[in-house]
């Protein structure tokens, strides 16, 4: 019986482990690397003062480049009052 209460320790404990890996594991995928964070940051600025087609496409072009979600709903049909947007993030 020992043996059965052992046995069930270690894998309690491999367990826990296991998990405690997996949740470092999902910390350290929504980390963002440097790029990204420098592109969220103009990313909320420009959403502030507003920035020109150009500098859209720009942010947009860096978000595909720094692998950081990015859509562009320029042009589509209106769905917000504040006119023609794109986003980042998730």
């Amino acid at each position: 019986m020992v043996a059965n209460s052992v046995d069930q320790n270690v894998y309690e404990e491999e367990k826990e482990e296991k998990k405690d890996v997996k949740e470092k594991d999902k910390k350290e995928e929504k980390r963002h690397t440097p790029n990204q964070e420098a592109l969220n940051e103009l990313a909320k600025d420009s959403s502030k003062q507003g920035i020109s087609n150009e500098e859209a496409d720009i942010l947009l072009d860096w978000a595909s480049e720094y692998d950081f979600p990015g859509r562009d709903d320029r042009g589509k049909p209106p769905h917000w009052v504040g006119g023609e947007h794109i986003h980042f993030g998730n």
